[in-house]
């Protein structure tokens, strides 16, 4: 990354190879008379970057390269400076959130070996199981009520809770839900 001594030699070089007095060029971006002398001799550390876009642009540079060439001496337009530090906010809290994220990259591989276990002791339960999770995920509306029934930590609840819960859920299936001659599971209405 350059500096704003750089860059006022760059424009000393380039109001020359054009022919323009610093005062003129001064005046052509709404500075005082001294502007760009001062640039030119370093005297301006850190340029601001609407009048270094102005100085450039009067100096014939292509609109399409200037900040590119801005770029270079590290002068950034305010969007970019925004989006920079937004981008660095969001490193910073994707930073905090590593810790966070491999715990549960450790939880899901610890199911997955729980899955893939039960999968070996009992076929028919894993293949409920993972069958029915699978068709959960498989849209929005159904994604958003799996996610929903596991807001609560079941695993707290006593075995009596746990067998009132089920007992619940089946009965308001059954309500609307039996089995058909096949022994699949089916609304009730589609077999009238």
């Amino acid at each position: 990354m350059m500096n704003g001594v750089a860059f006022g030699k760059e424009i000393k070089k380039l109001r020359k190879k054009v022919g323009i007095a610093s005062k003129e060029l001064s005046q052509q971006v709404g500075k005082a008379v001294t502007y760009v002398s001062q640039l030119e001799r370093g005297l301006i550390k850190k340029p601001d970057y609407k009048t270094s876009y102005q100085l450039l642009k009067r100096l014939e540079i292509e609109e399409t390269k200037i900040d590119g060439l801005l770029d270079y001496f590290g002068i950034k337009s305010p969007e970019r400076e925004q989006a920079e530090g937004d981008w660095a906010a969001e490193q910073a809290e994707f930073y905090w959130l590593e810790p966070e994220k491999a715990r549960l990259k450790n939880k899901n591989d610890r199911l997955h070996q729980s899955l893939k276990m039960l999968i070996d002791v009992d076929f028919s339960a894993a293949d409920k199981l993972i069958s029915h999770i699978e068709a959960l995920t498989s849209d929005k509306n159904k994604f958003h009520f799996l996610t929903s029934l596991f807001e609560y930590d079941y695993s707290r609840l006593t075995n009596e809770e746990r067998a009132n819960i089920i007992a619940t859920v089946k009965t308001a299936i059954m309500a609307n839900y039996t089995f058909d001659e096949y022994g699949d599971f089916v609304r009730k209405e589609t077999l009238k």
